[in-house]
């Protein structure tokens, strides 16, 4: 896996407030045309830097509860980026335990919320596992034969 750098969270502020119209948790970060029309006012190399980021910060946005009064999920998920933390499948990787005592001062009177934020991890972390796994299953040549599309 490539290093990542770590988040310069003045740019990466910059960059969200010149593009505020952007829902990233809902925007395809995958389709070129969409991501071109960010504002970026950077190098290209600062640009794919920038990018890996702003892809960590949709996927946290995934992983982090919506309907928590006084969840301020921008924060949270900016918090994360700055201790390398970037996705579901990463914080279901580290464990409970590590994960819980890498965030502790992040929910210092919450531990209930960051379980339950361990817990979507693992539950988005699952249901990838499922998709890659029924991929490969129809990449076999005995379900290619049958000319059954799962």
């Amino acid at each position: 896996m490539k290093e990542r750098t770590s988040v310069d969270l003045r740019k990466f502020n910059a960059f969200l407030r010149k593009n505020q119209r952007i829902d990233f948790k809902e925007t395809d970060l995958q389709n070129q045309t969409v991501v071109e029309g960010f504002e970026w006012n950077c190098t290209e190399e600062e640009k794919k830097n920038m990018l890996v980021h702003v892809k960590g910060y949709q996927r946290l946005l995934r992983v982090l509860p919506e309907d928590e009064k006084g969840l301020d999920v921008d924060k949270i998920a900016k918090e994360f980026l700055k201790m390398q933390i970037h996705s579901a499948v990463q914080i279901a990787d580290m464990g409970k335990k590590e994960f819980l005592k890498k965030i502790k001062n992040l929910f210092k009177e919450k531990e209930t919320l960051a379980e339950q934020i361990f817990q979507r991890a693992l539950a988005i972390r699952k249901v990838l596992v499922l998709k890659y796994l029924n991929h490969m299953q129809q990449l076999e040549p005995h379900t290619k034969a049958t000319g059954i599309h799962l």
